[in-house]
């Protein structure tokens, strides 16, 4: 009986933690692969590729992926949709003006003048300022107005004078 409640137990946990998506891994760039557009990071052990289109964020330039933007030693945030988390679509190396800044994914749950609310996962959420927050959606520049809640946020921040503060937002919406 208790084995059964057990296997029951890991069944949902496994369930659950394969059916998570959008995914942020954080290390140093270490055994790039520019030819097969792959990677590992030390603190990993596992093998990341590039998406077709990924986009890597240096300081204040975004480009799409080119033999020279990835190297090795370099600090980053990888963000995949995918389960697994093994295909990056975006990467924010933490360099130059980056350097403080982190790359998070979530849902937008408020949104007003001064601050936007967003679930970071089912028990967090957390308020970011978004006085010079730049904004894309479907990959255009736009306003903070334009979003709504309930899209899912791909996003930049940073900590100033105490309060946690929207850099970036990128949303894609069908």
């Amino acid at each position: 009986m208790y084995l059964t409640k057990w296997l029951s137990a890991t069944a949902v946990v496994l369930l659950a933690s394969t059916a998570v998506a959008d995914t942020i891994a954080t290390g140093q760039v270490m055994q790039m692969n520019p030819t097969n557009k792959t990677f590992r990071l030390q603190s990993d052990k596992r093998t990341f590729k590039l998406s077709e289109g990924c986009v890597i964020r240096r300081d204040t330039a975004e480009s799409v992926f080119k033999k020279t933007e990835l190297k090795n030693g370099d600090y980053v945030d990888c963000y995949s949709d995918q389960a697994g988390g093994l295909l990056i679509k975006y990467i924010l190396v933490r360099d130059g003006s980056t350097k403080l800044k982190h790359l998070a994914v979530g849902t937008l749950k408020s949104l007003d003048r001064e601050a936007a609310t967003i679930e970071l996962n089912a028990q967090t959420s957390a308020t970011y300022v978004i006085s010079e927050a730049k904004v894309r959606l479907n990959n255009k520049n736009s306003k903070m107005a334009n979003l709504k809640v309930g899209d899912k946020l791909l996003f930049i921040n940073y900590i100033t004078a105490g309060k946690q503060t929207l850099a970036d937002v990128m949303v894609e919406r069908k």
